[in-house]
């Protein structure tokens, strides 16, 4: 996922609030912010916050999420279906999904790997040639 926005100046508020449903990587500028999410079940789901001030600059700004699905049940995550939900506000332009958000899905994951063990998740086959930069 991608949101891209120029601004005139770095503003005193860039809170992002998210959601995924098991794993994602969050990246502004290109620089890594975070990963998480934190470990819950979809009764009490939880979403993190963060503080992207500090990774902003003057003009073309990019927050990127790359946002894995398992699709198996282990002892971080049940088996749910994938998910990401973001929303808050940077220099006055709301970040809420689906909003101004752009998806991009990657083949670079084989989804036939085999499904370890419940304790370890499931094992990933991972092609860089084929991933989409985020």
């Amino acid at each position: 996922f991608r949101y891209e926005l120029d601004l005139a100046e770095v503003p005193e508020s860039a809170l992002l609030h998210l959601y995924a449903s098991n794993l994602y990587h969050l990246k502004v500028n290109g620089v890594m912010v975070n990963m998480g999410p934190l470990r819950a079940f979809p009764e009490a789901a939880r979403y993190d916050t963060h503080d992207l001030r500090d990774y902003l600059q003057k003009g073309r700004n990019v927050i990127a999420m790359k946002v894995l699905h398992d699709g198996v049940y282990n002892y971080q995550m049940p088996d749910m279906p994938g998910g990401f939900i973001a929303w808050g506000q940077i220099g006055g332009q709301d970040l809420a999904t689906p909003g101004q958000w752009r998806c991009t899905r990657t083949e670079a994951y084989d989804p036939n790997t085999p499904k370890f063990s419940f304790a370890t998740g499931p094992m990933e086959i991972y092609d860089a040639r084929k991933d989409v930069p985020y």
